[in-house]
């Protein structure tokens, strides 16, 4: 299981968003990162951004080029071979 981190950081065009790998459920992960959307329940068929470098329990990353006045809804995801946890 993973958990969406509160973002932080939060400017007009940008935020920190992270994520927190609680569970792998016993497979390893092949990839990580953030979905994003102007709508609620992003998933990854959204706006994604993968984690750079090593998979690991913890990532952050900076989201940059929001319009401002806009409300973007952020999920964290991992894939691994058992599917997809949002």
């Amino acid at each position: 299981s993973i958990v969406t981190l509160q973002p932080s950081s939060i400017g007009c065009t940008s935020a920190m968003v992270g994520s927190l790998l609680v569970f792998d459920g016993g497979s390893q992960v092949t990839e990580q990162g953030i979905c994003l959307a102007t709508t609620p329940n992003p998933t990854i068929d959204d706006k994604k951004m993968v984690q750079d470098g090593e998979i690991g329990y913890q990532y952050w990353s900076r989201i940059t080029e929001l319009n401002e006045m806009t409300t973007y809804y952020v999920c964290a995801y991992a894939i691994n071979r058992k599917g997809i946890a949002l």
